[in-house]
């Protein structure tokens, strides 16, 4: 099953406007000047001499076409984020769609927290309330549509698109809350010609002190919907590979027929592949906060986290490979194999298989006085964040498999022991949330669980493990450009 939905195509080889600005990411490793390493897949960009000379520090300024396709081929490389200065498009240029059904409180505290921006369109999606929906729409000067049965979040968002004739839409769910200002990052963003659609982060709705339970805690560390503090490109498979609709702002002109109708869960995640596909660029941009209720109430937030997982079988038979838990080179995959089966010999043949990457890698480089030292950072990136992505894959995606394997084998039970352990301790690490690593590793395996149920339940109903299956593939973790 793929998607037939149509998308506007991305335009050619757009170019950046003049004084619109790039800065290295954080994370890009830069060596003797000439060398950048970092992106995802990881890669290795070489800067010819006047590339190095466009450079003040880590900033590129576009003056001209030259340093536009620099900055273009960085940004596109998730190496360097955008650094507007100034923005063409203006708040009057957006209308906001809120897709609503029976939330008529929610809605209320919403509007309230739009009330003076743009013009807002509530599309009621069936609702059991629709005369008290209508009613808060009407008090707060929202235009209101509806819907006479509920046909989900992408129909009432496509039907709110159809009113407008704004060129940039956003979306926001009735569930979340506006900060003041938190349009003006996103719309800087859209004078990137390429650019279809922007995120901005979504955090916990700030709740009573009183609320101090364990799982309050997580998710306003945690939350699916919170993409974290790094701003970066989105595209599958990357470190950003999706973002959630909750609040985005789009261009009307790349929506073409807009969002799957069809799905009820991860809507989302397939318009945004297909934006991608249709060579458009996504972005998120967590200076811009949206707040959102986060479901607290241990039955509904894992009843939340299986449906999550459910949308996997479908999104993979529109989208392949890009659902994959795990993508993996293929030297990664055996060293890993190896390591875990827990053998003297084989933990030696994986530290060869290690090594020896490194020494093709180098090879295959271009020559330059660092080359050794990128190659063995290009290696030893991969194979960690390699190992990052079994470990978590074992104790989420495959927990039903792990689980058979550890009744039978004390092996098993070990690697499942460690993968637990090392997941949650650098997951705790990265996100330090107001709980212990106990606490906070106990909850995280509950995420896991109800995940990955819901996961192998939306494949067996679909009768296609390949949403399960690991694609272990040569990618470009290497490269040269000039």
């Amino acid at each position: 099953m793929r998607s037939a939905i149509a998308l506007e195509q991305a335009p050619v080889d757009p170019q950046l406007p003049e004084g619109f600005a790039v800065v290295l990411d954080r994370k890009v490793r830069r060596i003797d000047e000439r060398v950048l390493i970092g992106g995802w897949p990881i890669r290795m960009l070489r800067l010819g001499p006047s590339a190095q000379a466009m450079f003040r520090g880590d900033e590129l300024v576009v003056e001209g076409p030259r340093s536009s396709v620099v900055a273009r081929r960085l940004l596109d490389a998730g190496m360097a984020n955008p650094r507007p200065r100034g923005t063409s498009c203006r708040t009057q240029d957006v209308t906001i769609v809120v897709p609503v059904r029976n939330r008529a409180e929610m809605l209320q505290r919403l509007l309230q927290s739009l009330a003076g921006g743009p013009r807002v369109v509530v599309v009621d999606d069936g609702s059991d309330n629709g005369p008290e929906i209508e009613a808060i729409a009407s008090e707060h000067g929202a235009s209101y549509l509806h819907h006479p049965v509920s046909r989900g979040p992408g129909a009432a968002r496509n039907t709110g698109v159809g009113s407008i004739e704004t060129p940039l839409v956003a979306f926001v769910d009735s569930d979340c809350v506006v900060e003041p200002c938190w349009l003006e990052p996103l719309l800087a963003h859209f004078d990137d010609p390429a650019v279809a659609l922007v995120a901005p982060r979504v955090v916990a709705l700030r709740y009573p002190a009183t609320r101090h339970d364990w799982l309050t805690a997580y998710e306003k560390a945690r939350s699916s919907l919170d993409l974290g503090p790094d701003e970066g490109l989105v595209a599958p498979k990357g470190m950003l590979s999706w973002v959630p609709t909750a609040a985005v702002v789009v261009r009307c002109s790349a929506l073409g027929d807009g969002f799957a109708e069809e799905l009820r869960v991860g809507e989302d995640v397939d318009l945004v592949w297909r934006l991608q596909k249709a060579g458009w660029r996504i972005r998120y941009d967590p200076t811009s906060h949206v707040l959102h209720d986060h479901r607290t109430r241990c039955r509904t937030w894992a009843l939340r986290k299986a449906r999550y997982g459910s949308s996997a079988a479908v999104l993979a038979q529109r989208h392949g490979r890009q659902v994959a838990p795990v993508v993996l080179a293929p030297w990664a995959a055996a060293s890993w194999l190896l390591l875990l089966s827990q053998r003297r010999r084989a933990s030696a043949g994986a530290a060869l298989i290690a090594v020896g990457a490194s020494f093709v890698l180098a090879h295959r480089l271009p020559p330059f006085p660092a080359r050794g030292r990128a190659a063995a950072a290009l290696a030893g990136r991969g194979f960690s964040s390699s190992g990052l992505q079994v470990a978590s894959a074992l104790v989420r995606a495959w927990w039903p498999l792990a689980a058979l394997s550890c009744l039978v084998s004390r092996r098993a039970r070990r690697a499942v022991l460690v993968a637990g352990l090392v997941d949650g301790l650098v997951d705790w690490a990265r996100h330090r949330p107001p709980l212990d690593p106990l606490s906070y590793m106990i909850i995280r395996r509950a995420d896991d669980i109800a995940y990955g149920a819901g996961l192998w339940k939306g494949a067996l109903e679909n009768r296609s493990l390949q949403a399960l299956l690991p694609d272990v593939s040569f990618r470009p973790h290497a490269g040269s450009r000039r």
